[in-house]
């Protein structure tokens, strides 16, 4: 068996709202000791965004699943379903931050009185039918392939937070490193003295991570095994378990942990961005709604 792994932003780019990195992780079985291709080893239940669904849930680059306006069904039946393989469905949202951020996460948004607790319940726009018959059907099909999801987590900066780190570090890019560096320790705690397999999806135009490793892992010794222009692998030696770590451009499209990633730091992003939006119309009604992104930025803050 071995742990695949993932880890993707969503927030890095707009100038309003939280900044959410998540990791996704999965115990699997090795096919001729190479990793499996979980889109396929679990079609009976997920696919790849696009046509031919067939009441599957779709997995992959979180823009493809939504766009502002469309609601947020897609994500939120398979992170919910994801989810509950592991436990029990979060009624609320504040369960779902229960189960996937740290207590310092958690207070970064008690300190912003858009992000408080409104009452909701989960799911917010997928029918709770239909998204019950689905993660039924995920857990089946997990349990029959040997695939044990081992962690789901994020890390969450509201607005505030994010701004003391940029302050602090002087860089922005810094303030996103450092919520993957806690990722990628966190993984690897979760993976015990198992193989652990990480992706990462590339962070701007960075092609040396062997000093991100080395913050990540100070005990342990980095190596790079693969640099090129796309992608960018690592070997890190004397920690619990092996462990390698990729940085891919785009590996939201060809990693699974990464898509699963990438799907949970944006449906954790819009949630609270309902809240931020629903909190400032009750205070003026004329407040235009925003998703945080410069299209619409600039008329909110006006």
């Amino acid at each position: 068996m071995t742990i695949l792994a993932g880890i993707d932003e969503a927030g890095y780019g707009p100038r309003l709202g939280p900044l959410v990195s998540g990791a996704a992780a999965f115990r699997c079985p090795e096919a001729d000791g190479a990793a499996p291709d979980l889109w396929e080893l679990l079609s009976a239940a997920v696919c790849r965004p696009g046509r031919g669904a067939a009441g599957r849930l779709a997995v992959g680059d979180s823009k493809k699943l939504y766009a502002r306006g469309s609601g947020l069904a897609r994500l939120e039946c398979a992170v919910l379903g994801f989810l509950s393989t592991g436990g029990e469905v979060p009624s609320s949202p504040g369960e779902l931050v229960d189960r996937l951020l740290s207590e310092r996460c958690r207070q970064s948004l008690d300190d912003h009185p858009w992000y408080a607790d409104r009452g909701e319940h989960l799911p917010l726009d997928a029918d709770a039918a239909v998204a019950a018959e689905r993660s039924g059907a995920l857990a089946d099909v997990c349990s029959r392939q040997g695939v044990e999801m081992v962690q789901l987590a994020g890390r969450l900066l509201a607005e505030g937070e994010f701004n003391r780190r940029v302050e602090v570090l002087d860089n922005k890019a810094s303030v996103l490193i450092s919520l993957v560096i806690d990722l990628l320790r966190e993984l690897r705690r979760a993976a015990g003295e198992e193989p652990l397999n990480i992706s990462v999806d590339r962070m701007g135009g960075r092609t040396d991570y062997v000093p991100v490793l080395s913050a990540a892992f100070p005990h342990g010794f980095v190596w790079e095994q693969e640099k090129t222009a796309r992608r960018q692998c690592y070997r890190v030696d004397g920690l619990e378990g092996p462990t390698t770590v990729e940085f891919l451009v785009k590996a939201d499209a060809c990693r699974f942990p990464v898509a699963l990633a990438s799907m949970t730091s944006k449906y954790l992003r819009e949630v609270f961005m309902r809240r931020f939006n629903a909190y400032w119309q009750e205070l003026d009604p004329q407040v235009p709604t925003t998703s945080g992104y410069h299209a619409d930025a600039e008329s909110f803050l006006q």
